[in-house]
């Protein structure tokens, strides 16, 4: 138990360091979706796995996927903190940040529930795990790079000129009101 904790651990130091190193050479949303998707495939091969077996290839077969899916998804994790703050515009980062936190702490919290799973079928856990990992990353492909480009400062409108208008419409308005007034 210790061994595999002490295992959990040492896997983190170099995952960031390859999330900062990616990040920069191949960018965020590259990063994110590459290592998510291995890191699924991983925890998909582990549930896969045979458990409860006194065999010990299966035993260390499990061992090294999860290590595996587990280094993944945290190089997909450190890639995803740099993205989001880049992807939100600077008028809601602080908001947007804030939901991005409340998310990951709430999958944490799920994540014990997960492992109980396990008394309805053994692959459940780690299935669902690694098949929700592949979903995100697919999911992920809808999101623009951020790598090299500037931080939004406010929300882009496809039509910015109608946008304008309603801004300078909205401000004659007020204008008028406060005049009334």
């Amino acid at each position: 138990m210790y061994f595999n904790f002490a295992l959990t651990s040492l896997i983190e130091i170099p995952a960031h360091f390859l999330a900062i190193d990616n990040c920069e050479r191949i960018g965020r949303k590259k990063t994110v979706i590459i290592y998510m998707i291995l890191g699924g495939i991983a925890c998909v091969v582990v549930s896969l796995i045979p458990a409860g077996t006194e065999r010990t290839d299966f035993i260390v077969g499990r061992v090294i996927g999860g290590m595996l899916g587990k280094g993944f998804i945290t190089v997909s994790y450190g890639a995803i903190v740099v993205w989001s703050t880049e992807l939100f515009p600077t008028i809601v980062r602080n908001s947007g940040m804030a939901i991005t936190y409340v998310s990951t702490c709430l999958g944490s919290a799920a994540a014990p529930f997960v492992l109980e799973l396990d008394r309805i079928h053994p692959i459940l856990p780690f299935g669902l795990m690694g098949g929700l990992a592949v979903v995100a990353a697919l999911l992920g492909l809808l999101l623009p790079e951020t790598r090299g480009r500037p931080t939004a400062e406010v929300f882009e409108s496809k039509n910015s000129e109608k946008a304008t208008e309603t801004i300078i419409l909205n401000r004659n308005i007020e204008d008028q009101n406060e005049k009334i007034s």
